[in-house]
């Protein structure tokens, strides 16, 4: 999935919260209303958030956004960390949907990260 927004939201909510939210959308489409344009994810808990989340992921999120590495090597060299952790990183930000990859097809492999956004704005309760 591309992502194409400015900004993307992160909120941890009970799956109760996120069905609640769900159906009133569906209630307004019903309507003729249709729902503001914006791309989110919900984590059930924060510590959910914090496992996926993390400093060192939101700083290769940055990273990417800014400087545009041209391979996963170039992005670990910009970072000053190992190879494998930086690849283990960028595959579990795929799987979320916050980043996108391109393969390059030459000799050796490349793998190009991208972001799609500008912003990230997480949203958790007290």
């Amino acid at each position: 999935m591309v992502i194409k927004t400015k900004e993307v939201i992160i909120k941890v909510e009970s799956q109760e919260e996120f069905f609640k939210e769900q159906k009133k959308i569906f209630r307004d489409l019903d309507k003729g209303i249709l729902p503001k344009k914006r791309v989110s994810y919900s984590f059930e808990k924060l510590e959910d958030y914090r496992r996926t989340l993390t400093p060192k992921r939101l700083e290769l999120l940055s990273v990417i956004r800014h400087k545009k590495p041209k391979s996963i090597y170039q992005l670990s060299n910009m970072v000053n960390r190992d190879f494998k952790n930086v690849s283990e990183d960028i595959i579990i930000l795929k799987e979320v949907g916050l980043i996108e990859i391109k393969e390059k097809d030459t000799p050796r492999k490349v793998i190009i990260p991208s972001v799609n956004f500008d912003k990230l704005r997480i949203s958790i309760p007290i």
